[in-house]
């Protein structure tokens, strides 16, 4: 009987009826919220019944759970850095700076557009909900060679861009030292990281398709040495998502699935990863043994410093600064040629007149779309990055094979397109996106070079609908 229940749920969610009662009732929900903020209502009162809304939309549309689904992915993402963070109860549990009615809007405006675009290309490509997964690899170890090369040589792009300039993590003052080593260095930082995460991320996952314990245990020990590696460079986020993501392949492959508890066991290391580690990095080490400090730092760090971001941006433009019409996203561009050039970052940090070590700010895709241009661009923006998740979840369920190659590509990705929620956009797309999928082009030549007749290895993984 579940089963028959099941294979009903999924025809009736992959029919175009059910697709545009799903964006008519978005539609319908966007012109109300749309209206409550005209006539002045308090949007905190709402706030929380808009997010539980559009969680069981979600439910109803996508699984919540499939990590390689870039529409779920972008979703939890933004639901985590920037809603979260701006719900009135954990702003009274770790304070902040106010998050007034106008920049409630704008972070629900920016979400409802994204899953409109999302539901309206899903009609559009009539997208398959479920498919079956097959891993393909290639019968002799061409593709290992080929791997290890690229680890190879993103390892020797670091050492040879900073071996005059030294290591950031050694330096006294690590947080600028970071900065100021990177300075110019865009054009071989770039390939330096995706060679190694593309490498170190498909050589891992080439050993798990292959249930080599042994050789699973030494790809993870590479996937450490090269977080390691990014870490000591001081490209914290690289590293940690190298950590995350071997988590992610590694449960697809052996579950089908993400796990829930492992799951959640998961991000509470991370989040009190994130809490030690900027602990130190403040010079309070004293603290990073203070379980409380700890997660309160993990929970500010990655929750609240979006949404008061934005909060400080709604304050600022167009009142005493106007937009910045896109420069702010084409500056992480001039940062790929040689000579020192700053980031969309730092180059924000400087326009909003804030002043802390190290980095720049993050402020989230609406926030960096409202600065550049106003609520209409978030609005439009945010139609188009739903519009872009779900055109490349169709592509994925059409990939009817993957290479532990493109599984690792898939995975970041992935991972990339959800972290434009973040904002800092002309950085993910210019110095991550583009430099990932180039990467795996590249490489792809190379294979195509000596083809070979792959082997194909049927993984069994459960439904996961």
């Amino acid at each position: 009987m579940g089963e028959e229940h099941s294979v009903k749920l999924s025809k009736l969610r992959n029919s175009p009826t059910f697709s545009m009662i799903g964006a008519a009732a978005l539609g319908f929900l966007y012109c109300v919220i749309l209206l409550l903020y005209l006539l002045g209502m308090d949007v905190h009162s709402w706030f929380r019944i808009a997010c539980i809304i559009a969680i069981l939309w979600m439910v109803v549309f996508y699984n919540l759970l499939d990590f390689y689904s870039p529409v779920a992915a972008y979703f939890w993402y933004y639901m985590v850095i920037c809603l979260l963070g701006a719900d009135p109860l954990l702003q009274n549990i770790v304070p902040s700076i106010p998050i007034t009615n106008r920049t409630f809007f704008v972070l629900i405006l920016s979400l409802y557009s994204f899953l409109i675009g999302a539901i309206l290309v899903k009609l559009f490509l009539k997208s398959p909900r479920y498919s079956n997964k097959d891993y393909k690899i290639f019968k002799f170890d061409k593709e290992m060679s080929w791997l290890l090369i690229l680890v190879g040589m993103g390892t020797a792009l670091f050492t040879f861009g900073f071996v005059f300039k030294g290591v950031p993590i050694l330096a006294a003052d690590a947080e600028n030292a970071r900065v100021e080593m990177k300075a110019g260095l865009g054009f071989l930082v770039t390939p330096a990281i995706f060679a190694s995460q593309l490498g170190g991320l498909a050589l891992f996952a080439y050993y798990v398709i292959k249930n080599d314990r042994v050789k699973v245990f030494l790809a993870f020990l590479i996937i450490m040495v090269l977080a390691i590696t990014l870490l000591g460079f001081g490209y914290r986020s690289h590293a940690v998502s190298m950590l995350l993501l071997s988590f992610v392949i590694y449960c697809y492959i052996r579950f089908g699935r993400l796990p829930i508890i492992n799951t959640i066991v998961v991000s509470i290391i991370i989040l009190v990863s994130i809490g030690v580690l900027g602990l130190v990095r403040r010079g309070q080490a004293n603290l990073a043994s203070n379980i409380a400090s700890v997660a309160k730092y993990g929970v500010q760090r990655v929750m609240l410093i979006n949404p008061m971001v934005v909060e400080r941006i709604m304050m600022q433009f167009p009142q005493q600064t106007d937009f910045l019409y896109g420069e702010s996203i084409w500056v992480d561009f001039r940062s790929l040629l040689p000579g020192a050039d700053e980031g969309s970052g730092i180059f924000l940090k400087r326009m909003l007149g804030m002043e802390f070590s190290g980095g720049g700010v993050t402020p989230s895709f609406p926030g960096e779309i409202y600065v550049n241009f106003s609520w209409l661009g978030v609005l439009l923006f945010s139609f188009l990055i739903g519009c872009l998740c779900q055109g490349i979840d169709h592509i994925f369920v059409k990939w009817e094979y993957h290479s532990a190659f493109d599984l690792a590509f898939a995975t970041l990705l992935v991972y990339r397109v959800a972290t434009l929620s973040n904002g800092l956009i002309g950085g993910i797309v210019f110095l991550n996106i583009m430099p990932l999928v180039t990467m795996w082009l590249f490489v792809k030549i190379l294979f195509s070079i000596f083809p070979k007749k792959p082997e194909l290895i049927q993984i069994s993984t459960p439904d996961i609908g």
